[in-house]
């Protein structure tokens, strides 16, 4: 009886510990149609653009655009209840195993410099089957208090270094202003 209760106390410390920082992460509601990202990407085109609602409450959106060689690229924004449910959310998103099996590999990469607004991010590479260390696919993983953003890059081509390419970087810095506007 001690055990479990013992057990309880410290189960519900641990939740009240770990939901602390993250109540003061709160970002102002907004539409997340208004956060989403401006313009088209800084690549050659034509681009063709669409936007989708998931749900009449505007909690969920997603912009694609589609260009040269049926490249694409989607932004997705998820607003939760509140940062708790974002940061786990964030921490249970996992490419390699969404992905996994049509990629040699796929690897985590580091930006060149950290985002401004962004409370967590994530970025990884789709090294395709018969091209080692290159990278055509990317998914980006932002986390804004309740907002998660889901940027992701299909059959865009970039350099064979599995760098994170120029062109990706400025897209989620445009996007990190836009979260950080609308917070």
């Amino acid at each position: 009886m001690v055990v479990t209760v013992g057990a309880v106390v410290l189960l519900c410390g641990a939740a009240v510990l770990w939901w602390l920082p993250l109540a003061g992460q709160q970002r102002a509601e907004r539409p997340v149609a208004e956060l989403m990202k401006p313009g088209n990407p800084a690549l050659p085109g034509p681009w063709s653009r669409s936007d989708t609602a998931a749900d009449s409450s505007d909690s969920e959106g997603t912009r694609s655009w589609v260009g040269p060689d049926r490249a694409e690229i989607d932004q997705t924004i998820r607003r939760y209840a509140s940062p708790v449910w974002s940061s786990w959310a964030f921490s249970r998103a996992d490419p390699v195993s969404e992905h996994g099996e049509y990629f040699d590999a796929i690897v985590e990469r580091r930006p060149p410099r950290p985002l401004t607004s962004a409370e967590q991010e994530r970025f990884f590479c789709g090294q395709i089957h018969g091209r080692p260390g290159a990278c055509d696919n990317w998914w980006v993983q932002l986390r804004y208090g309740q907002y998660v953003v889901n940027i992701q890059s299909i059959d865009v081509p970039s350099s064979d270094a599995g760098e994170i390419p120029p062109w990706l970087a400025e897209f989620v810095r445009e996007a990190d202003r836009s979260m950080a506007e609308g917070g």
